[in-house]
């Protein structure tokens, strides 16, 4: 039996999400592109630009070009969206794209557990529920813990009256001061398998 658009979109979104930057494309009844991007801290930080040591600078303007760049390239309708920064940046990033002519009337930005880095979504279509799953959580040692940026859960409805889910998650980084835990492999699975869980 052939899997219709909407378990076809399931399957795609969350594997495209869990990759990387992927895109996923479906075209037999409708050209739609879901494209998902790890932006590389779009948000003030310390941080080296041009071999110079910058404490609290944001993300260099030569690297937002090169960013919005392979967007332009791509011009998925559904673009997810890792480490951004607070709501200002995710507006800036837009409206950058604007622009350059692409633009995106619907954008969502969710916070989790994590203060600094965030899911986004910038999106052509409107979305039809959001779901921010802040409250992921599994056992690390002799402790639980939170994922530490959360889920993003979104669901669309195409032009047909049919409806999809994406998810957006971005895993904890492999840096660890937990000597136990080399990579944070344990801690990025046990992240992967509670959100794996919720879906």
């Amino acid at each position: 039996m052939r899997p219709n658009l909407r378990q076809i979109f399931g399957r795609i979104a969350l594997v495209s999400l869990l990759l990387g930057p992927v895109v996923a494309e479906e075209t037999a009844k409708s050209d739609l592109r879901i494209a998902t991007f790890n932006l590389d801290n779009y948000l003030v930080m310390d941080r080296y630009v041009d071999g110079v040591w910058r404490p609290n600078y944001p993300k260099p303007e030569k690297e937002k070009a090169e960013l919005r760049k392979v967007v332009l390239d791509v011009r998925p309708d559904i673009l997810f969206l890792q480490e951004m920064g607070e709501l200002a940046f995710l507006e800036e990033f837009r409206s950058d794209l604007s622009l350059f002519g692409l633009h995106y009337p619907y954008l969502i930005h969710m916070e989790g557990p994590d203060p600094t880095r965030h899911l986004s979504v910038l999106s052509m279509l409107p979305p039809s529920d959001v779901i921010k799953h802040r409250d992921l959580d599994f056992k690390y040692f002799d402790q639980r813990e939170l994922v530490k940026r959360g889920m993003l859960e979104v669901t669309f409805e195409l032009p047909d009256g049919e409806f999809f889910k994406a998810f957006g998650l971005h895993l904890k980084s492999r840096y660890t001061g937990n000597k136990e835990d080399p990579e944070s492999q344990l801690r990025r699975t046990r992240e992967a398998e509670a959100c794996r869980n919720r879906v």
